[in-house]
């Protein structure tokens, strides 16, 4: 989570609360449907769900008089198969230029997708979940091909950065491979 100079004071919170878009564990949060509590200087309390803490560049919804105290995760149900994928352009030590995280669930012919859970990290300035992709996958059948088929439907909305990881054309060309690749594992369709 952080170099070895820092890894003994790092936090996820803390990590979660930089929204450095460069980040390992908001896309698995988004997937998991975390939810954030924060706490106020006057004692109150609320509860702001993964899709919504993140909020612009380096931004969450964290107000000035908040901290964050705890994260909650409910476990998957247990249908849901997952998968993670952590791409760098550098070393495997650098920062992720795209982070995607999967829970991906089929109907009882275990060839149907029931539902799907997509995160997306490091492309955009915000993290966020693929619904349209999401979407796109229910009801399908889950092979390569029609994998393929959606990712190709669903992904013109996407608005990458440009930083000293890739371009955001760079972003735009990997982005749907590395989604595709990533739900394939997870469905053990390698």
């Amino acid at each position: 989570m952080a170099t070895v100079r820092i890894r003994n004071v790092g936090t996820v919170g803390g990590n979660i609360c930089f929204a450095e878009p460069a980040s390992d564990p908001p896309a698995a949060f988004l997937v998991l449907e975390a939810r954030m509590k924060a706490k106020k200087t006057d004692g109150s309390e609320r509860v702001i769900p993964a899709s919504a803490f993140w909020t612009d560049y380096y931004e969450t919804a964290l107000e000035e008089d908040e901290l964050l105290t705890e994260i909650e995760i409910d476990p998957l149900p247990g249908e849901f198969r997952t998968a993670y994928t952590r791409f760098t352009t550098r070393s495997k030590e650098d920062k992720p230029c795209v982070s995607i995280s999967v829970a991906i669930a089929a109907e009882s012919d275990r060839k149907t997708c029931a539902g799907a859970r997509i995160g997306l990290g490091g492309v955009e300035a915000v993290f966020r979940r693929l619904s349209a992709v999401e979407d796109g996958l229910k009801g399908k059948e889950l092979s390569k091909e029609v994998i393929g088929e959606v990712l190709s439907q669903t992904l013109d909305d996407l608005e990458p950065i440009s930083d000293i990881r890739a371009s955001d054309a760079y972003r735009r060309q990997v982005t749907p491979v590395l989604v595709r690749r990533t739900i394939e594992k997870a469905l053990l369709l390698e």
